[in-house]
């Protein structure tokens, strides 16, 4: 493990993460795609831990408040979505716990009126039916449906 190949490992990291976060995971795949031994690997992940430019802690954070404000999942996709990307069950069960219900109910809610509208001119039991198969694809639990339904249907 030259210093020259280290060097050539970080740079390669830090230009990924110009592009955008990535997480422990995400960064190990793409250092090894480049058949970066896994010396150079472990190098290059600490060294990036300790810069502050890996944590997966933050990049939880950060992706959920992205993914809850402007594409408006429910908690079940998030945690999928995560799992997907590697990060550890604590820290994705720690990140969920700090979301809002009320919140997550006011999404469903938005989602569910939006679907409505594009269902107009059918009956009411088909589109409620719609409207919980499109809040139960977004990822949201059967009790958040049930009461953003109540909410919207009257």
């Amino acid at each position: 493990m030259t210093e020259k190949e280290k060097a050539k490992a970080v740079n390669y990291g830090l230009k990924l993460l110009t592009a955008r976060q990535k997480t422990e995971k995400e960064m190990a795949d793409k250092l090894k795609e480049k058949n970066y031994t896994d010396d150079i690997i472990h190098y290059a992940l600490n060294y990036f831990k300790s810069c502050g430019y890996l944590d997966d802690k933050k990049y939880v954070e950060f992706y959920l408040r992205e993914k809850i404000n402007i594409n408006r999942y429910g908690t079940m996709k998030l945690r999928n979505m995560l799992y997907q990307k590697g990060i550890p069950s604590e820290l994705i069960e720690e990140g969920l716990e700090g979301i809002d219900e009320d919140m997550m109910i006011e999404n469903a809610v938005y989602l569910a009126n939006k679907k409505i509208n594009s269902l107009k001119d059918q009956e009411s039991m088909a589109v409620r039916q719609k409207v919980h198969r499109h809040l139960a694809s977004k990822g949201y639990s059967y009790s958040t449906i049930a009461k953003a339904l109540n909410l919207v249907m009257v």
